[in-house]
């Protein structure tokens, strides 16, 4: 399994903020809760006044059964050693992105 956007062959975080902004976003994991999918690709558009609000996530998410019917298993595609790799919201909200320029020459390739 690979992180989002395949983070850890990128060069760096603009590659993947540019691919974001250019409308790039993560494939749904095998065997994700469709419900659970399409919420999380309603977020994504563009325009806010197309995303759901806090009321209408709180609603998916208590209407999504978290027992697969067809085998009567827990789903969950968390793996708590993979989360041990991921960076803190308070790492990144502590990078330095003043020095980024995302219409740099370097990145025009893109």
């Amino acid at each position: 399994c690979s992180s989002p956007f395949d983070y850890e062959t990128k060069k760096n975080d603009l590659v993947i903020i540019h691919e974001i902004f250019e409308g790039k976003r993560e494939d749904p994991l095998p065997d994700t809760n469709s419900k659970f999918v399409a919420l999380y690709q309603k977020c994504w558009k563009c325009e806010p006044d197309e995303r759901p609000d806090i009321c209408e996530v709180i609603s998916v998410l208590n209407s999504i059964d978290p027992i697969k019917s067809e085998n009567n298993k827990l789903q969950t595609n968390f793996d708590p050693k993979e989360n041990e790799k991921c960076a803190s919201t308070e790492e990144l909200e502590d990078q330095d992105m003043s020095n980024y320029d995302i219409n740099s020459s370097e990145y025009s390739h893109l």
